[in-house]
């Protein structure tokens, strides 16, 4: 149970840390089109003061690798978040502690405005998912005042639990101490989920009981190259590789695990859709036909997870699961992912 108190954003404090901005200002952040994990991002930018929808929406990967029967890693951000010269070049920290935890994310915050904390959804009392399961769960710290932090979620959605809303308020050192605890267990999805959350590949601190991300020092080397890249599957073959798993564990509930990876990505093709219509806005217009083409490809996406939950809600009914239409619609999309155009690049121009 948490201890610490919670309250609104209008209690005192010194309020979230402002950055420089630079270029065009990009649109607030929309946690609808984000996993939880992008919005924390997000709003790490944003608090910031950088361009969160260039740097998250510029691509829309969907990479997937077999990593055990039935359960696979899946990497759905563009490329290079955390590469040397990437917008996001931060590091896990962590502690054993909850004391630990909190003089780490102080002094993160101290350093850079704004910290990424990893929690678990169990203990957020702003979520749906409170005392209700267990899931990890990021959120942003960014600010301080009065022996009390400022907490942002901009994390938006709907599941089984209700409709979640973006949070911000205030909090104590012991509710801070608190939510900064990750799950109890780090099952393989949410380890591969965690292990993935960039882009790319990192074990450091991925089992400490309280962990936070702080920006890269002399010390942290950046993330090393992929240690087998020829084990993804990418776009359409991903698809096709997800349309064999539904054929053989959709009529088992384990065959739906990983479910919400493809709502990930299905946000992550509306984000994408998103910079390009802003890109269009600030002056770097790409090519209307491309856009129109996103535009068809995100709505097809979108219609995947109320096509995941039917068959999932087949196995309740006599019979066999009604899978069907969810592996063709898989498959038709592989063929719509082949002929999309490319990712544009952060100038609205085809990469």
């Amino acid at each position: 149970m948490v201890t610490g108190t919670v309250t609104g954003a209008g209690a005192p404090g010194t309020g979230p840390a402002a950055g420089t901005r630079t270029g065009p200002q990009a649109p607030p952040v929309d946690g609808e089109l984000l996993s939880c994990y992008g919005s924390a991002l997000a709003a790490y930018l944003d608090a910031t003061g950088r361009d969160w929808l260039s740097a998250l929406g510029s691509s829309c990967p969907l990479d997937l690798r077999t990593e055990a029967d039935g359960v696979h890693a899946f990497r759905h951000l563009p490329a290079g978040l955390r590469a040397a010269r990437g917008p996001l070049p931060l590091v896990r920290r962590g502690a054993a502690d909850a004391d630990g935890a909190l003089a780490g994310i102080a002094a993160e915050y101290a350093a850079s405005g704004a910290v990424v904390v990893v929690g678990d959804a169990h203990n957020l009392p702003w979520l749906t998912a409170h005392q209700q399961r267990h899931a990890p769960h990021w959120f942003v710290v960014d600010g301080y005042g009065d022996g009390r932090w400022h907490v942002r979620d901009d994390f938006r959605a709907a599941d089984d639990l209700g409709d979640q809303s973006a949070w911000s308020g205030w909090t104590d050192g012991d509710g801070l101490r608190a939510w900064s605890r990750r799950v109890p267990e780090l099952t393989l999805p949410f380890l591969l989920q965690e292990r993935h959350a960039f882009g790319d590949e990192d074990d450091a601190d991925l089992y400490a009981g309280h962990q936070w991300f702080a920006v890269r020092g002399p010390a942290d080397a950046p993330p090393g190259p992929d240690p087998r890249p020829q084990s993804w599957l990418r776009a359409a073959d991903a698809l096709h590789a997800l349309a064999g798993h539904f054929e053989r564990l959709g009529g088992h509930e384990d065959g739906y695990v990983q479910a919400d990876e493809i709502w990930t990505a299905a946000r992550q093709r509306a984000l994408h859709l998103r910079y390009a219509t802003w890109q269009g806005r600030t002056g770097a217009a790409p090519d209307a036909a491309a856009v129109e083409r996103l535009t068809a490809l995100a709505a097809d996406w979108a219609r995947l997870p109320m096509m995941i939950r039917f068959a999932r809600l087949s196995l309740r009914r006599p019979g066999p699961a009604r899978t069907g239409p969810l592996v063709a619609a898989l498959h038709e999309l592989a063929a719509a992912e082949s002929a999309a155009p490319a990712p544009l690049a952060a100038d609205g121009r085809d990469t």
